[in-house]
């Protein structure tokens, strides 16, 4: 038999039957969706009255169809729509599957404390009782929480990685630099490039130190830890920032130049620092009564990523949300195989990559779209996870 291409219908994986080389034919899904081939992907689009297609098989036989445990939702520019509100479809969509028993875990730039209150009456269904304490991967995969709310692992920016943003940002004086230290961030003085981050709902940045930085990174890693460091200002100016510091961390080395349509960022190659395919742990790691895990290896380097055109994140080198999502779900012991993952930028490549169904909102980069299992026509403002859930979770399958 020919090699078949695969798509998504409902839970099911399906496949076509000696598909030519480049596959043309549309494939029903829920509720009238059709699945239309967009390379080696799947583009999720309306069909009216589509009749049903012939030729499909399950792509590992007569099986169950895939069980989906977890979902993990990007916040900024997937949950939440452009006004940084929480869609009530999206709030409502992800009550019936916590209902269903399913998991949803953020997966987020921000502090926990940022994304709990960026979802509005969702957050209290994740932290209303001892056995729902936020579980999620925060600040781009360098802190996770499990379900009881318990440090499970973070991960600190190195000292002397911090140090040098600060000299980038002494010699440049771009708008502000910012650090986040679990729920708490952390400026020199505050201004109206810091207040930029209260719109995205992130706790008020403190410059109650009343120092500069160069003291304040004095202080002990285990009194203040540092998880990242973040640069605001004009979308003009981030954009000028980002090759600079880019040479500054080493990063530019194996990188290819992408346009995006806005943030003219860089995208890392397939032997870049992505998420592992397969998950390698530790006997430390497979012990599940280590409940906490702080990697504070020396690294003089970091990795800029982008969520937002106006900010320009710096975290440790090899750190992204793939990362932190695989060690969430070892705590947990969910398969990547058995989750959902939706997001729209930069920052979510390797969590998209690697787990069972990667899903695009319609306003994701293209770089994102390219590495996805489906990319949706709807966009943050269309409740695009709420109709990725209606259609891959809550959708029961068609044969």
């Amino acid at each position: 038999m020919a090699s078949a291409s695969s798509c998504f219908c409902g839970q099911i994986r399906l496949r076509a039957l000696n598909p030519p080389k480049t596959c043309t034919s549309n494939y029903v899904g829920c509720n009238g969706r059709l699945l239309r081939p967009n390379g080696h992907r799947w583009l999720v689009a309306s069909a009216a009255n589509a009749p049903q297609q012939r030729g499909l098989e399950f792509a590992n036989g007569p099986s169950p169809k895939p069980k989906i445990r977890a979902i993990a939702s990007d916040m900024d520019g997937t949950f939440l729509a452009r006004d940084h509100s929480a869609p009530k479809r999206n709030i409502e969509t992800v009550l019936d599957c916590m209902q269903r028993g399913i998991l949803f875990l953020p997966a987020t730039g921000k502090s926990r404390a940022g994304a709990m209150a960026s979802i509005g009456p969702l957050a209290k269904h994740l932290t209303s009782n001892g056995r729902h304490g936020a579980p999620g991967v925060y600040i781009q995969g360098l802190v996770v929480h499990g379900l009881e709310g318990e440090l499970v692992y973070q991960r600190t920016l190195p000292r002397e990685t911090a140090r040098e943003l600060v000299r980038i940002q002494r010699q440049l004086r771009f708008g502000s630099l910012v650090a986040y230290s679990g729920d708490r961030i952390i400026c020199e003085k505050r201004n109206e490039y810091t207040e930029l981050l209260i719109a995205y709902h992130e706790p008020a940045p403190d410059d109650s130190f009343g120092e500069v930085w160069e003291r304040i990174l004095a202080r002990p890693e285990q009194e203040l830890p540092i998880h990242k460091m973040l640069f605001v200002d004009t979308v003009e100016r981030i954009r000028e920032l980002r090759p600079l510091v880019e040479d500054a961390m080493g990063q530019n080395s194996g990188s290819a130049a992408i346009s995006d349509g806005g943030y003219n960022t860089k995208m890392q190659d397939d032997t870049g620092n992505g998420a592992p395919k397969s998950m390698n742990w530790t006997p430390a790691e497979r012990n599940p009564c280590k409940a906490v895990e702080t990697d504070m290896r020396p690294s003089p380097r970091g990795r800029c990523v982008q969520a937002c055109p106006e900010m320009l994140e710096v975290l440790p080198l090899d750190a992204n949300k793939g990362n932190g999502l695989q060690r969430l779900l070892h705590h947990l012991g969910i398969l990547p195989s058995e989750v959902l993952a939706i997001g729209d930028a930069e920052n979510d490549i390797e969590m998209i990559r690697n787990v069972g169904l990667g899903v695009a909102v319609g306003n994701a980069l293209p770089q994102l779209k390219k590495v996805a299992d489906v990319v949706l026509e709807e966009t943050n403002d269309e409740a695009a996870v709420a109709a990725a859930l209606e259609r891959f979770v809550l959708c029961p399958s068609k044969a």
